[in-house]
């Protein structure tokens, strides 16, 4: 092969990524362009209708030029619309209908669902009408996903510049409308750096787009911009500790040495999850660990600052931490944790009530006096069932018994510092106290919470990723006091002893489970929620929930798999 072979055969290489992706952008044909234009018009404006709306969807995606992003932002306001007004309204009548009947048939049978004929027909009338209502809720949901994968595929010229200039502020003037403002904003950041820099400067330091801001600073991490790292260093002293967040984890991702200083200045200010974040970087960075003493850091820099930036790059940092985080306010299943805003989700399907591991059943045997609600301390102290025996292992016969029992032990040792939320799933997803606000850990919720949970059993299928995105509105950071942005959930603690379904009760596979996955992560880009994965039992999808756990930073840990 002679040299200029060569030259052409690395050229097409290159080229070769580029040219698939302009396959999937190749404008439509007058015909075809003029269809998805009519489906469009038609549809975007009636509730219902998922198939034809998501296949007009891609189309417009596939045509890749301004007027299908005219067509995409109009879609995209419209559906906002339709959502947030008729359907959400229907939504809540019918919930707070279906609600009120079960709490009624609650009280006068103490089981669900009713026995009795023309009290079970009543019920699954209301019940067939609120998943109806949610059913036409959710698609909006979908189809507002769908348009962000179409703004994500933009590449032509005319198209960023409409999106920049008339797409983003039509959009931005919406009520409610921040998650479509982040689809977009997306699909913009994925442009060539020098077409989107300015713009992305420009949104790491605006104080009233928390998520916009949020997303700017992640991509100066994951796309190593050099110039990011004073906007990110500036992000530092935000008021919203997940603005602070997000800049400490795009300072590893930017592996600028020069990151350590301005870290250990932030780590005097910082307490919880936050403090932790930063010394785990630090010691990225430089391999040490002071157990997050700030005043140890500021006299190895002042010491040692100088000759450690001078060492070569491979000997200076990249350091991985291999032990379990540190804590002492939260603990599940043995996961600890210093962060000060935990939301627990439990699984609780029908299988949940199968057999617990032999280990947690012995610990029952041994129990003095077992009650239905756990207290007492972690070692076994005073009111402790079992004494010692369940530091290792909680009693229960079911494996529904023993997560709740563990879950009321680790309610109980909430430091007094700590703000909480508890979820638990099954083919619903239902919560102690509505989202966003956390609860204090005072006696009195801690009560109200066991209370709550401990008449929870189990039924029905695992909607798991319902439940975590049920979760992230805890982590919402947005307040009536925008001077004093709310601290929202910072760290996830997730427990299932199944594979995650779809709404229906099917097993979520192949591209619907990566779709609803990659849906999670995507969000929680925007508030950087560790998630903590617990796996019940030898049947728990070990991949989904190590995974989970992974592109977190959080810990996998797999209870009575024997």
């Amino acid at each position: 092969m002679t040299a200029r072979h060569l030259r052409l055969a690395l050229a097409l290489l290159f080229l070769l990524p580029w040219l698939a992706g302009s396959a999937e952008t190749a404008q439509l044909d007058d015909r075809a362009w003029s269809e998805a234009r009519k489906e469009a018009r038609k549809y975007m404006g009636r509730p219902g209708h998922r198939p034809v709306k998501l296949k007009t969807i891609d189309a417009l995606g596939r045509d890749d030029s301004r007027r299908a992003c005219a067509i995409l932002v109009q879609w995209t306001v419209r559906s906002l619309k339709l959502q947030q007004g008729p359907l959400a309204e229907e939504l809540a009548e019918r919930k707070k209908n279906f609600d009120r009947l079960t709490k009624q048939l609650l009280r006068a049978y103490e089981k669900m669902p009713p026995t009795q004929a023309e009290h079970k027909n009543s019920w699954d009338a209301l019940r067939k009408l609120y998943q109806a209502a949610k059913t036409a809720y959710d698609i909006e949901s979908a189809v507002r996903f769908a348009l962000g994968e179409a703004f994500q595929r933009v590449r032509d010229a005319e198209a960023v510049t409409y999106l920049l200039e008339e797409g983003l502020p039509t959009v931005q003037r919406a009520k409610r409308s921040e998650a479509a403002q982040v689809a977009i904003a997306r699909g913009l950041l994925r442009q060539p750096r020098e077409r989107i820099l300015e713009t992305a400067i420009a949104w790491s330091d605006d104080a009233k787009r928390t998520k916009l801001r949020i997303l700017a600073l992640n991509w100066f991490g994951q796309n190593q911009v050099k110039e990011g790292f004073a906007p990110l260093v500036k992000a530092l002293g935000a008021r919203e500790v997940v603005v602070r967040r997000a800049a400490v984890a795009a300072l590893r991702g930017l592996n600028d040495p020069r990151a350590v200083k301005p870290l250990i200045d932030a780590l005097g200010k910082a307490d919880g999850q936050l403090a932790a974040d930063i010394d785990d970087v630090l010691h990225y960075f430089t391999g040490r660990s002071f157990e997050g003493s700030v005043a140890v850091w500021k006299r190895w820099w002042k010491n040692e600052g100088e000759a450690w930036l001078a060492e070569p790059t491979e000997e200076r940092h990249h350091r991985r931490r291999e032990e379990l985080p540190g804590g002492t306010r939260v603990r599940f299943y043995g996961i600890p944790t210093e962060s000060h805003h935990v939301v627990f989700v439990l699984d609780r399907s029908g299988s949940m009530k199968s057999k617990a591991s032999d280990k947690s059943i012995e610990a029952k045997k041994k129990a003095k006096k077992p009650k239905p609600t756990v207290t007492g301390k972690r070692d076994g102290g005073k009111g402790s069932p079992g004494g010692r025996a369940h530091k290792d292992a909680i009693a229960g016969d079911t494996k529904m018994e023993v997560a709740k029992n563990q879950l009321a032990l680790s309610v109980d040792e909430l430091a007094k510092d700590v703000k909480f939320a508890v979820v638990f799933y099954s083919s619903d997803v239902r919560v102690w106290q509505e989202p966003p606000a956390l609860m204090a850990s005072t006696k009195a919720n801690k009560k109200s919470a066991k209370a709550w949970f401990m008449k929870l059993g189990p039924e029905g299928s695992t909607q798991m990723f319902a439940a975590l995105t049920k979760a992230l509105e805890y982590a919402d950071t947005v307040g009536e006091d925008k001077k004093k942005p709310r601290t929202g959930a910072d760290t996830i603690f997730l427990l299932s002893d199944g594979s995650p379904t779809d709404a229906d009760g099917q097993p979520l596979q192949g591209e619907e489970l990566e779709r609803q996955y990659r849906a999670f992560i995507e969000a929680n880009q925007l508030h950087h929620c560790t998630v903590h994965t617990i796996g019940i039992g030898p049947g728990h999808n070990s991949s989904v929930l190590r995974r989970l756990a992974k592109d977190t930073g959080g810990v996998y840990k797999a209870v009575g798999t024997r």
